[in-house]
């Protein structure tokens, strides 16, 4: 996937969620809802490699969203976000974790800001994000099921 930004949702269903963005040449996911065998599938087809993922966000703690997390993050070691109730459910991880709070900016090197926003749902802690390029203004934003 070259070019310019762009989101690519590559699952959405109760089966599973997530979504790949392209920012500042950054690539990252909102959500691992699906293996991590379909994950990588997806990725590929999209024409990313799961290696060149800067991180994954996690909108909330249900299955849909984070099934697929913990053996992604064992196979590539990508850094995981997320707020501390969606974190609290997760074993098994072997990658850098990050608690993010309600309005928090992340900030990735050379890559977008991303911002955490509180989202009504039936679990705590649930976000939804805005991912901005500060060098284009163009911004994304991925809502979780509500």
């Amino acid at each position: 996937m070259t070019g310019p930004d762009r989101i690519v949702p590559l699952y959405s269903s109760s089966s599973g969620n997530s979504t790949l963005i392209k920012s500042r040449g950054t690539y990252i996911l909102v959500d691992c809802g699906m293996s991590c065998k379909m994950m990588t599938k997806a990725l590929v087809e999209s024409g990313v490699y799961p290696d060149d993922i800067s991180a994954i966000f996690l909108t909330h703690r249900h299955t849909d969203h984070i099934g697929g997390v913990a053996v992604f993050s064992r196979k590539y070691h990508t850094p995981i976000y997320g707020t501390r109730a969606t974190l609290a459910v997760l074993d098994g991880l072997n990658s850098p974790v990050f608690e993010i709070e309600e309005n928090d900016i992340v900030t990735l090197e050379d890559g977008p800001e991303v911002r955490a926003f509180p989202t009504p749902h039936d679990v705590p802690g649930s976000v939804c994000y805005r991912v901005v390029n500060p060098d284009s203004g163009t911004s994304f934003a991925v809502m979780t099921d509500l």
